[in-house]
C-alpha cells in the first residue's frame, strides 16, 4: 500500500493506492476508518473528513483513492466562570385560611 500525505491550502490530502488482486495477494479494502488509524499511528492530527473513497483491489478504477481532511485547528480554551450559589430567602409562615362559617 502506497501512501502520500500532503498539506495544501489548509487541507490534508491523503492519496492511497494498493496493488492489484492476484492469487498470491488477498483482497484488500481501505476505508475512512483505516486512513484515520494510519494518521493516528503517524501522529498526524486532522479535522473532519471532507472527501473519502473506498479503495479496493477488485477493479482498476478503485485501486487508488484520495481522502481530504480539514487541517487540525485546536479548539479555543473555554473560560471557566464560577457558579453562584443561590441566595437563601426567608421562610414564610403558611398562610392561615379560615375554614369556619
Amino acid at each position: 500500500m502506497n501512501v502520500k500525505i500532503e498539506e495544501k491550502n489548509g487541507k490534508l490530502y491523503v492519496k492511497i493506492s494498493i496493488l492489484e488482486y492476484s492469487k498470491s495477494r488477498k483482497r484488500a479494502k481501505v476505508v475512512l476508518r483505516d486512513v484515520e488509524q494510519l494518521l493516528k499511528e503517524r501522529n498526524i492530527k486532522h479535522g473532519k473528513c471532507l472527501k473519502s473513497h473506498k479503495v479496493t483491489n477488485r477493479t482498476d478504477q478503485t485501486l487508488s483513492g484520495l481522502f481530504v481532511f480539514e487541517s487540525y485547528v485546536p479548539a479555543p480554551e473555554k473560560k471557566i466562570t464560577p457558579k453562584r450559589k443561590p441566595k437563601r430567602t426567608k421562610r414564610k409562615a403558611p398562610s392561615k385560611t379560615s375554614t369556619k362559617k
